[in-house]
């Protein structure tokens, strides 16, 4: 339900968390691969993953 202000911030943090995530997986090259579970990546693709994970921190 929405209050008198719009949406719930739960739902704006949530949007701007995944925002954030697709802008990091873009800058390390892995956009192509958002939806791929990590564990089938290519070794390359793994460590650029390791890089995004901790730029996100």
């Amino acid at each position: 339900m929405d209050g008198p202000a719009g949406p719930p911030i739960y739902y704006r943090e949530e949007a701007d968390i995944a925002r954030k995530g697709r802008q990091l997986a873009e800058r390390v090259n892995l956009g192509d691969q958002l939806h791929e579970k990590a564990g089938i990546l290519p070794c390359g693709a793994k460590c650029r993953l390791k890089i995004a994970r901790a730029l996100s921190t």
